[in-house]
């Protein structure tokens, strides 16, 4: 009896049909269950299981064969720090043996620990043999578990959602679950959690929803999920919806008081900006032609209209590339680092007289926003990338790299060799940008 007490959430699956499960979970029998039913071959087999179920178990179709069900049980003894062994949670073949615990949630070790494994023996992209397609079943569990009470399971749902907002049709449901605990969860790292888990989800950029939950986490109380949203937000800048709206916050955020926000931020406006100007849909505004005069009337509203955008771009620009070069002055090496990258993927070549004072500057310029826990356990850090050179003047090298590029043969070269000839190759590679700055400043735009 007591083994069959032990076996009774794994084998739910096989050995109820599925209307018996759905009436369990809210209480009711199933109108077309017959009172005095006679077992089935797998609950005879397994004995009676105990009643009621979890309030919170899933209905779901898949079913566990006797096979699975005993390797269920062996599984389940052998959770250790919150996870099972490497080799089982990532075989293909123990993929519903997962499913189904979290979709029972016997208790809540048992289904964060299923969670975390259907998050490796399963995947969204065909063609992976060695793993299971997201399924409705898939997403019917995960979707109920993104609002259990226990934080473990919660972040391991979070993990899980990744993969079913990952694929060619992302789950509209999920994707709505997670912003809803981006923006309102009370737990800071619940927030981070479903930032980056909808930074993930396919074409984010172009999903409302997405970009408004993420626009409203650039708002956030908490440094770390400011800062998870900044990072993910900028490699997808060129095609990102109301691009303006974020612009203007992360314009707004370049003051912020952390040095990994303030940095992030600058990265994101700057992208954002490139992102503007490269754009050849960008719309040009266009004068109807008066009905006495489709000519040259017309063609001269247009020419206006022209100058006035260019000009109030030109001014957008000079405002946005001030205001990241008065960062290369900045107190933290990471902010000065990421200014100069900054001012590089604008392209404001005029910077370099004021970028060049940095190749003496031989800080760090990694960062790492430390603080808390993830709902799982794991450290919540975030860390902030600095330059391949890991130190500010190789932030410099780089920006020199990029904006002396289109200048023929007098452009600046400078390659991150392999780390144990970074150090000599990096003092070698400043001494050629001193030499290089003092033949080519006639050359560049006054700074």
């Amino acid at each position: 009896m007591e083994k069959t007490r032990r076996r009774w959430a794994i084998a739910l699956a096989a050995a109820l049909p599925l209307a018996l499960i759905a009436g369990c979970q809210c209480g009711d029998p199933p109108p077309d269950a017959a009172p005095d039913a006679a077992p089935t071959a797998a609950s005879d087999a397994q004995g009676s299981i105990p009643t009621p179920l979890p309030a919170s178990a899933v209905p779901i179709k898949t079913r566990l064969d006797p096979e699975q069900q005993a390797a269920a049980d062996a599984l389940e003894g052998k959770i250790a720090r919150g996870a099972f062994p490497w080799a089982d949670r990532n075989a293909a073949r123990n993929a519903p043996i997962f499913l189904t615990m979290a979709a029972v949630d016997k208790n809540p070790a048992l289904t964060a620990a299923a969670l975390e494994a259907m998050s490796r023996c399963w995947t969204s992209t065909p063609g992976e043999p060695e793993k299971r397609i997201v399924d409705e079943d898939f997403r019917a569990v995960v979707r109920a578990r993104l609002s259990h009470a226990d934080p473990a399971v919660l972040g391991r749902a979070i993990e899980a959602a990744t993969l079913a907002i990952s694929g060619e049709q992302p789950d509209p449901a999920l994707v709505a679950a997670l912003a809803r605990i981006a923006t309102e969860h009370e737990a800071p790292a619940a927030r981070q959690s479903a930032a980056l888990a909808l930074c993930r989800a396919r074409d984010f950029q172009k999903d409302p929803a997405v970009t408004a939950a993420l626009l409203k986490a650039l708002d956030d109380d908490e440094d770390r999920v400011v800062s998870v949203a900044l990072l993910h937000l900028r490699p997808s800048a060129y095609d990102l919806g109301s691009p303006g709206d974020f612009a203007a916050r992360a314009r707004a955020l370049m003051e912020h008081a952390d040095p990994g926000v303030r940095a992030a931020a600058m990265m994101l406006a700057a992208a954002l900006f490139r992102s503007a100007m490269a754009d050849p849909s960008a719309p040009t505004p266009q004068a109807e032609p008066p009905a006495d005069d489709p000519g040259d009337a017309a063609r001269l509203d247009a020419e206006r209209l022209d100058a006035e955008r260019l000009d109030a771009e030109r001014l957008d620009a000079e405002r946005l590339g001030s205001a990241i070069e008065a960062r290369l002055s900045d107190p933290h090496p990471h902010v000065r680092s990421r200014a100069a990258a900054a001012l590089a993927l604008m392209g404001r070549k005029s910077s370099i007289h004021k970028m060049i004072l940095l190749i003496n500057d031989r800080a760090p310029d990694g960062y790492t926003s430390k603080g808390g826990r993830l709902l799982t356990g794991e450290d919540a850090s975030v860390v902030h990338a600095g330059s391949g050179w890991q130190r500010v003047n190789g932030a410099a090298l780089e920006a020199l790299v990029l904006l002396s590029y289109d200048m023929g043969e007098r452009r600046f070269g400078a390659a991150v060799p392999a780390p144990a000839k970074r150090e000599e190759a990096l003092v070698e590679a400043v001494d050629r940008a001193r030499r290089w700055y003092q033949e080519n400043r006639a050359a560049l735009p006054p700074g």
